[in-house]
């Protein structure tokens, strides 16, 4: 996932999370929200423990953005680099689909267990080249410039944590 949160900043040929959303249509479902990629920046780069801006998450906030961080990088390999999970030993191939499904829930304990199996999922290509067309670009201090520019948290964000009354 640390990937497509360096990567960012499109270019000719590159494999960017810029791309991966526009191969996505220009947003991402993560189940309990719908992102665009300036809001998945921002739930990437706040600290871990906060929702992102700096409140505090109770471990239904914190399950569902651990989740929705690996659930991003899933949807980025399955759009951009044509990966299925279903190809992984022990993965689901719909574990896209169950990760949003468990995002919307409040169970914490399913929301971990997806989280997991997304980890899973997204390092196991990690030996494996790009498709033909697309490369790694080169990560600059452009691609922090853009994401000091333009990452930013959904203030539905925190909303949609606190719906299940979980501490």
């Amino acid at each position: 996932m640390g990937y497509w949160f360096n990567h960012v900043i499109p270019g000719e040929g590159c494999a960017t999370l810029s791309a991966a959303f526009a191969a996505n249509g220009g947003t991402m479902n993560l189940g309990f929200i719908t992102v665009n990629l300036d809001q998945a920046l921002g739930l990437f780069w706040a600290k871990r423990t906060t929702i992102g801006d700096g409140t505090q998450a109770n471990r239904l906030c914190a399950a569902r953005k651990r989740l929705a961080i690996q659930l991003i990088a899933a949807i980025a390999n399955v759009k951009l680099l044509g990966t299925t999970p279903g190809t992984c030993a022990g993965i689901p191939g719909t574990l896209i689909e169950d990760a949003q499904a468990a995002a919307a829930s409040c169970d914490v304990n399913e929301i971990n267990r997806l989280q997991g199996l997304l980890d899973a999922f997204n390092n196991s290509g990690d030996s494996a080249g790009f498709p033909a067309g697309l490369r790694a670009c080169r990560v600059g201090p452009e691609n922090k410039a853009y994401i000091d520019a333009h990452g930013q948290v959904d203030p539905t964000t925190k909303a949609n944590c606190q719906d299940c009354n979980v501490p």
